[in-house]
């Protein structure tokens, strides 16, 4: 029978954490799955919304899988948990990619759910004990995906690219359950969920490997939701947004052969694109009240004309073919 917490009217701090620590039973409830290379610009931030989680610490462990770090990403986090009593596991995933990083983070996992926590991730301070409860009290959830926040600088780029959040489209008020594929960053998924289904693919060397996970978890039965939301960095130059949906393009010609119509190019054609920009202007504007959503239009023929370059560069590197060729040029796009 799953846990019910108080009503908010009625939860006082001191209370919260007593009844929290009571639900981990001296043992290991979360694992904050933290998968990274080269981000020791922002790691700090990431790792600090970590230890200042209002969740019980004893009930928390942080497995990090370095993808061969070349700065001082790893150093930096041991240095900063280290001066906690939050349990911390370090694991290599030899270079063999995102598939293979999450895969190891599964399988070390002690805790009854992995809250996925990026490089360029910050989570609120109550993050962890309200994706518990939710998923506490939604056993039927396998993975739930948190919104990004709303980008609040003067930066036109990740003003534009912020306004994504408000795209999701919640089908059921109670579950919070989606029909969309979610990725992972910040959000928790039941590690029953994830074992049950396999596990990541770790053939899987760029992007695609959270919409692959997701594929499987809903088609396995389970629900997917969208909740509460996370700090997000967003990219600031037209140049790395390019890039990084170009390299989500890429991994997604591995997903589309794997699961054939799981993911929709038609969206990312110019046309298709400038209209559902439009579409969306009236909304974005609403939230965040700033002028500079009228060019939405023309940030979403950019940022699908770059991921429609990297699924066809994807096709003509033969990543994904169901021949299993899974070539470098897919390793190497990895972030």
């Amino acid at each position: 029978m799953a846990f019910r917490f108080p009503s908010k009217s009625s939860q006082q701090v001191w209370a919260q954490e007593t009844i929290t620590r009571a639900l981990c039973l001296n043992r290991i409830k979360v694992t904050v799955g933290l998968c990274v290379k080269d981000c020791q610009k922002t790691i700090g931030n990431s790792v600090d919304s970590i230890i200042e989680q209002d969740f019980p610490h004893e009930c928390l462990e942080t497995i990090v899988v370095d993808g061969e770090s070349k700065d001082q990403t790893v150093s930096l986090i041991k240095d900063r948990l280290s001066k906690t009593n939050i349990r911390l596991r370090v694991f290599s995933d030899r270079g063999e990619g995102l598939g293979m990083a999450r895969s190891i983070a599964v399988n070390q996992a002690s805790g009854e759910y992995i809250v996925w926590v990026d490089g360029d991730v910050t989570l609120p301070k109550g993050h962890i004990r309200e994706q518990v409860k939710f998923m506490e009290q939604n056993p039927r959830v396998g993975m739930a995906r948190a919104r990004w926040s709303l980008y609040t600088g003067t930066r036109l780029v990740p003003l534009l690219e912020s306004t994504r959040s408000l795209n999701f489209k919640i089908r059921d008020l109670k579950t919070k359950a989606t029909s969309q594929l979610l990725g992972t960053a910040g959000s928790t998924c039941r590690t029953k969920a994830l074992r049950q289904v396999g596990n990541f693919d770790t053939h899987i060397t760029g992007a695609g490997e959270d919409i692959d996970i997701a594929v499987r978890i809903k088609a396995a039965g389970w629900i997917i939701s969208v909740n509460q939301e996370v700090n997000h960095r967003f990219r600031e130059t037209w140049k790395d947004l390019w890039n990084e949906y170009f390299w989500w393009g890429y991994g997604a010609h591995l997903v589309n052969h794997k699961h054939v119509g799981s993911i929709s190019v038609w969206g990312r054609f110019p046309p298709v694109a400038f209209a559902l920009g439009t579409f969306r202007l009236s909304g974005s504007y609403r939230a965040t009240h700033s002028r500079a959503v009228l060019l939405l239009p023309l940030h979403r023929i950019f940022t699908g004309t770059a991921w429609l370059v990297g699924l066809v560069s994807s096709h003509a590197d033969g990543y994904g073919h169901p021949d299993g060729s899974l070539l470098k040029s897919g390793q190497n796009l990895r972030r």
